[in-house]
Formats: C-alpha cells, sequence, structure tokens
C-alpha cells in the first residue's frame, strides 16, 4: 500500500496580508482634517481668481464693442456708396425712456430715402438698435457731431431725437469733413451718469474723413 499523502496549509500569513492591505487602505484614504483643508484652499483659489476673471470679462467687452462699432461704420459706408445716398450710425446720448435704447450704449443705422431732402419722415432705419455688451459705454459722444431730427425709436414714429452721429455721403466720406472717432470705454451707465471702471481701458472707434473707413485704434 502506498503511504497516505498529507498536505499542510500554512495559513500563517493571510491575516499580516490583510492587516497590511488595511493598512494601505487607511494611508491612501483622506482623512476628514485633510478633506478640509483642501476645500478651503480651492475656496481661496476662487476667490482669488474671480476679480481676475471679471477684469477679464470687462476688457473682452471693451473689445467685443469696438468690433460691433468698426464693423457697422464700414457696413454704412458701404451702404451709402452702393445706393448713392446719405447713410448715418447715430448714437443716442441724452437719457430717452425706451426699453430698446440705452444712452451711450446703444447704436442704430440710418439711410436716407431722398437725394436731395434730408428732412425726418425721409430717414429709414435699416436694422434694429445694437447694444453694447455689459461693461461697455460709448465715452465722448458730445464731441460727434449733432445730428437733429432723428426718428426715434423706429420707422415712422411721430417723434424726433437729436443725436450724435457719423454720416456717410454717396461717395463714402464723412459728411463732417474731419476725422471722428468714437470711445468705447470699461465702464457701466448708472442713472445716466457714466462710472468708468479703468479710465486706462478704452479703444477708440477711428473714422477717416477722407477715405469714410474706420478702424480700431488700440
Amino acid at each position: 500500500m502506498n503511504p497516505q499523502r498529507t498536505i499542510s496549509l500554512n495559513m500563517g500569513p493571510i491575516p499580516r496580508v490583510r492587516e497590511g492591505l488595511r493598512d494601505a487602505a487607511r494611508s491612501a484614504a483622506f482623512t476628514l482634517i485633510e478633506l478640509i483643508a483642501v476645500i478651503g484652499i480651492m475656496a481661496l483659489m476662487m476667490v482669488i481668481a474671480i476679480p481676475s476673471f471679471q477684469s477679464l470679462t470687462k476688457s473682452s467687452a471693451v473689445g467685443i464693442a469696438s468690433g460691433q462699432l468698426v464693423n457697422a461704420l464700414n457696413l454704412a459706408r458701404s451702404q451709402a456708396v452702393t445706393t448713392r445716398s446719405r447713410v448715418r450710425v447715430v448714437f443716442p446720448d441724452n437719457p430717452y425712456t425706451n426699453a430698446m435704447v440705452l444712452p451711450k450704449q446703444s447704436f442704430a443705422i440710418l439711410q436716407c430715402t431722398n437725394h436731395d431732402d434730408f428732412s425726418t419722415a425721409n430717414w429709414v432705419y435699416l436694422d434694429r438698435w445694437h447694444i453694447l455688451p455689459k461693461g461697455a459705454y460709448f465715452s465722448n459722444l458730445n464731441a460727434l457731431p449733432a445730428g437733429t431730427g432723428v426718428p426715434f425709436p423706429t420707422n415712422g414714429s411721430p417723434t424726433a431725437a437729436n443725436m450724435a452721429i457719423l454720416e456717410f455721403n454717396a461717395a463714402g466720406t464723412l459728411t463732417s469733413g474731419s476725422d471722428c472717432s468714437v470711445v468705447v470705454q470699461e465702464g457701466t451707465i448708472q442713472e445716466g451718469t457714466p462710472v468708468a471702471v479703468r479710465a486706462e481701458n478704452c479703444m477708440t472707434g477711428l473714422v477717416y474723413a477722407a477715405t469714410g473707413r474706420a478702424k480700431v485704434l488700440r
């Protein structure tokens, strides 16, 4: 007969392995104090970053507004040349009471339908009123030529308003005869009063009288 063979299993090390795994798991996990510390650091970083982000947003608002302005001016010039008529970009400066128009923060394009008569009844809006992005406004509208008898706020309105204007003739040049600039400033309008956030953060839309072309000066 073959002698019986017995197999002996040594179970000794297994409990030690389990204890080692538990110790590793405990060392890899966050304690409550560590978790609170991490959350506190993240909150502090957010508090520090928010003002910089807001400043960047406002700065980008000035850039976007300047781009909108120059695009509108060049479009108005092109329309004047194409239709052989006068075309205006108008900027409300006074606190007109109308929901679609924000003083110092709006502009619109109008065209004269009569080549000889430039009275109020012959000016029509080519598009809706455009509003600047929040955080930007026009700061020097009082330096622009004044336009009288602008229909306000839409075509056929019985009300006529006086506004700052930049007007192009059929040749595409400015009717003012001199270069004009519109300054887009970082800030807000509070109860009709401009409040600049950073005076140095502004851009200028310059229109050359001789050519009527507009560009952004940074």
